[in-house]
């Protein structure tokens, strides 16, 4: 039914339903890539918290280790 009605509308009125149909898709894929755009920050800020607790375990264990490499050699 829709397809014979679009081919039954002159092609001015096509062309122009087209490009709404494309803007509407561009708009929708734009939300999403926003949407996809923060959630990929918010995983970074997750990656970076993590990174840094890691680097202040580092630092703590390597002071146990120099402490107890101190032990060990006095």
């Amino acid at each position: 039914m829709f397809t014979q009605r679009f081919e039954e509308m002159p092609e001015a009125n096509r062309l122009e339903m087209l490009v709404d149909m494309l803007r509407y898709e561009n708009a929708a894929q734009a939300t999403l890539i926003q949407k996809l755009e923060g959630e990929i920050a918010s995983l970074q800020a997750e990656v970076n918290c993590a990174r840094e607790d890691a680097d202040k375990l580092q630092q703590v264990l390597d002071m146990q280790n120099a402490r107890s490499f101190r032990k060990l050699n006095s």
